[in-house]
């Protein structure tokens, strides 16, 4: 059952369930029966009859997928969705991250994810593997058990850090960027995704060396279409306007790495 790509991405389509994976003990990635046309960094707004909607990072275009985390009403709804279920959902909608013309084959980019922030990351590697790209991506865990291995694209080299050490490098992902600028390594871009505190640190660190650095930054999504304002932060739409932004632009927000707002629109402080 394959979808229309041509179809406005704010028009609803319904696929089937094509394929369930179990990445860790509480995340799955869901294959449809529907390709699009969108670019890594990019959301789709998926609806579950009777819970709602939803936004969703994209993890791949051609088929669709997307990783869910078991967090919450809307996510583990999901997880109770078996393999030829049918599902409903907008996109792509956002922006994507940016490779400038500038990044050439014999540019370097590193790739800084936390959680399954990691997702949309893995899908830019693959992407920036057929332009020749090399690529160094970063996933930064609590613990073994926590870890994504969605990063297949060949060439890609992964680097791990859990907080406990049980896996990869004892220490964040932001201990890991700072040992590989202490040993010398260049990057032409940085891209990351993942907690906000963390992309706060490296957006400081990108900044002071002067690297090109897009992030992702999620806020409470009712539309994702520029209607309700509700993922509205500091005069920007998270929806329209990102949710990439550069790391200049994202300095500018006095919320980010300090605070959300809930789906009341009530003023949160960051944990």
């Amino acid at each position: 059952m394959d979808v229309d790509p041509k179809k406005p991405s704010f028009q609803m389509q319904t696929c089937k369930i094509a394929r369930i994976t179990d990445e860790n003990y509480r995340i799955k990635t869901f294959e449809l029966s529907a390709s699009i046309k969108a670019k890594p960094g990019q959301f789709i707004m998926i609806w579950i009859p009777g819970i709602g909607e939803r936004p969703m990072s994209l993890g791949n275009a051609a088929p669709v997928k997307v990783t869910i985390a078991n967090i919450g009403k809307f996510s583990g709804a999901m997880h109770a969705l078996k393999q030829g279920d049918l599902i409903s959902f907008r996109g792509p909608l956002g922006k994507p991250f940016n490779l400038p013309k500038t990044i050439t084959q014999k540019s370097k980019i590193l790739l800084v994810g936390g959680g399954y922030g990691v997702v949309p990351l893995a899908y830019l590697a693959r992407e920036a593997k057929k332009r020749g790209i090399e690529s160094i991506e970063i996933i930064g865990a609590r613990k073994k058990e926590d870890v994504v291995h969605i990063n297949k694209a060949e060439g890609t080299k992964v680097i791990i850090t859990t907080d406990d050490g049980s896996e990869g490098v004892h220490g964040n992902a932001i201990d890991a960027v700072n040992a590989l600028f202490t040993e010398g390594k260049q990057f032409d871009a940085v891209y990351s995704c993942g907690p906000e505190k963390m992309m706060r640190r490296l957006a400081e660190i990108c900044i002071q060396k002067g690297i090109y650095c897009e992030l992702s930054i999620e806020r409470y999504m009712k539309c994702g279409i520029n209607i309700c304002g509700a993922c509205a932060i500091d005069g920007k739409i998270c929806c329209r306007d990102g949710p990439i932004f550069t790391v200049k632009e994202a300095l500018r927000f006095d919320e980010f790495g300090k605070g959300w707002r809930d789906a009341s629109g009530k003023k949160c402080d960051l944990h």
